[in-house]
């Protein structure tokens, strides 16, 4: 169904506000019946900000990292990832709930048959753990069966038999089981993601990356 919503918080931290929306409906009657898209409710970082804690590593600036305007940082990610390079993406502000939606991410190509096992080794994390996959959302229905839209990484659906040579990572990887867990990402909510996604796919055929946590081990990467 078209309208079936899930949020992106369904887990423990997410009864709070459940409990609180409760209460202000059936207390005091506000309409709480309605879809949040974003949930990037975590601290966002300067530029300056960043370049101390990159340099409290001893990292040295134009050596091993450097500033890149918009245009130049998606080519050059890009140009990465076609590679079968893994990248953290590290933009704006952390998400709230149990999801890495494209701000504390680790990403990958969709086409790498080892995509999952790489990024597993990364995350110090058992090799039979799955990842998901981020897509855009006008494009996603033509690659995964029976989607509309699923911003929040909490719902599986089954790859479409067409598209199955080219998602073969970011999806569970049980044998015979063609289902993935994907997030469904807008141009509205986040354009800088969207545009990353977009242009992955003019490379691969398919506008959309291996999307896992940015944390080893630990709490996501601030």
């Amino acid at each position: 169904p078209k309208n079936f919503y899930v949020p992106a918080f369904p887990t423990d931290n997410g009864s709070s506000i459940g409990a609180a929306l409760s209460i202000a409906a059936e207390e005091y009657g506000f309409k709480t019946k309605q879809s949040l898209e974003n949930v990037s409710l975590g601290k966002e970082y300067t530029n300056k900000e960043v370049e101390r804690a990159l340099k409290q590593f001893k990292l040295v600036k134009n050596k091993d990292f450097k500033f890149y305007k918009e245009k130049d940082l998606i080519k050059e990610t890009i140009s990465l990832l076609v590679k079968n390079k893994t990248i953290a993406w590290f933009n704006g502000g952390s998400e709230f709930g149990p999801r890495a939606l494209g701000n504390r991410s680790i990403l990958h190509l969709l086409t790498d048959p080892k995509g999952n096992d790489k990024v597993n080794k990364i995350k110090l994390r058992e090799s039979w753990r799955p990842s998901a996959l981020s897509i855009t959302e006008n494009s996603a229905p033509k690659f995964i069966e029976g989607i509309h839209k699923a911003p929040f990484m909490v719902i599986a659906f089954p790859i479409k038999k067409s598209k199955r040579n080219i998602i073969i990572s970011g999806k569970h990887p049980y044998p015979g089981d063609e289902t993935t867990r994907p997030q469904t990402v807008s141009k509205k909510v986040n354009p800088r993601y969207w545009t990353l996604l977009k242009d992955v796919g003019k490379k691969t055929g398919v506008p959309g990356l291996l999307n896992t946590s940015f944390n080893r081990r630990e709490p996501i990467v601030e």
